[in-house]
């Protein structure tokens, strides 16, 4: 499935994430991720998204992250608002 609309989640605070996604002709994903923690967990980081985006559907667009040090709970559930506001109709 596709990535329709541009739609956010979460927030820049400490301890959190801001998970954007945007519309791509480009097939597969484009997943970005800035983090203030980069060096310890960029993977782990990615792995939480890349399988919640997967459990989701979820296979073409852009991701952008920015995280200030969220707990992979809190990753999968900004990804997951993210994706529940992409269905919601404004």
């Amino acid at each position: 499935m596709k990535i329709t609309k541009k739609v956010m989640s979460g927030s820049v605070e400490s301890g959190d994430i801001l998970v954007t996604f945007e519309p791509s002709e480009n097939q597969g994903l484009d997943i970005r991720l800035t983090s203030t923690f980069d060096k310890q967990y960029h993977n782990n980081i990615l792995e939480v998204v890349r399988q919640t985006l997967k459990e989701n559907n979820i296979d073409q667009g852009v991701v952008i992250l920015n995280d200030q040090g969220a707990l992979p709970g809190a990753i999968k559930a900004r990804v997951l608002t993210a994706i529940q506001r992409m269905g919601e109709t404004n």
